[in-house]
């Protein structure tokens, strides 16, 4: 297994983080709850 330190071990791994990233971002900026935002992203995304 590979260790990596301060990056990311694979493309799609460095694209996923840079979504999550942008939406918390967004919800903090809009004054939303980001936690539960995400929660319910997840939980429409895992209900289709």
């Amino acid at each position: 297994m590979l260790k990596v330190s301060g990056g990311f071990r694979s493309i799609s791994g460095a694209d996923c983080y840079a979504v999550i990233r942008s939406a918390i971002d967004t919800f903090a900026k809009q004054g939303f709850e980001v936690f539960d935002k995400l929660r319910m992203a997840l939980m429409m995304a895992y209900s289709l």
